[in-house]
């Protein structure tokens, strides 16, 4: 039995870039990279716990350098002490962070309209509430990818890659995306 998984690549590299995961519940994270799983997401997952740690890491000089910028960035808006609003407006204040190739999804249990738009106006280009859903979010994976090829000559793929029941990838002759 064929099941197609989703892989997420930025063309600007061959490398499959990660996908980062900022949340301060270690449940939620492990929820969220489940959902990646049920989607057949197969790129590197890198659970960040803070709004800090997030900025650190895109800050880092040698973060392109080591294909380390992620191509998805899924973004808690209820941290503490800073929030994914918190993370977004200091990234785009920042001068030195490389965070202009990433696609920021908002993840919040809470559907505030005020935070939500603002997030959209930070940059964020959609936004989920949690408990996700995997039929939701593959097809918020789809609608990224259309935006970004259309809005950008570097944009996110999201490349079909057909594995086998037990998960290993088969030929990527056979690969088809979406």
């Amino acid at each position: 039995m064929l099941t197609y998984g989703a892989t997420l690549i930025c063309p600007a590299t061959t490398l499959m870039t990660p996908i980062i995961i900022v949340d301060d519940s270690r449940e939620d994270i492990a929820l969220v990279t489940r959902v990646l799983g049920q989607c057949g997401v197969r790129n590197p997952v890198f659970p960040i716990v803070s709004g800090q740690e997030c900025i650190s890491y895109f800050e880092r000089p040698d973060a392109r350098a080591r294909g380390a910028v992620p191509c998805l960035v899924l973004l808690d808006l209820s941290m503490a002490p800073k929030s994914g609003i918190d993370v977004l407006r200091h990234l785009t204040a920042s001068p030195s962070a490389d965070w202009r190739d990433s696609v920021f999804v908002m993840l919040s249990g809470v559907s505030d309209y005020s935070i939500v738009r603002e997030g959209y106006q930070l940059g964020a280009t959609t936004f989920l509430t949690k408990p996700l859903q995997s039929d939701e979010f593959m097809a918020m994976l789809k609608s990224v990818r259309r935006l970004r090829l259309e809005h950008s000559s570097d944009g996110l793929e999201v490349v079909c890659v057909p594995h086998t029941k037990d998960g290993a990838a088969l030929s990527s002759n056979s690969n088809r995306r979406m």
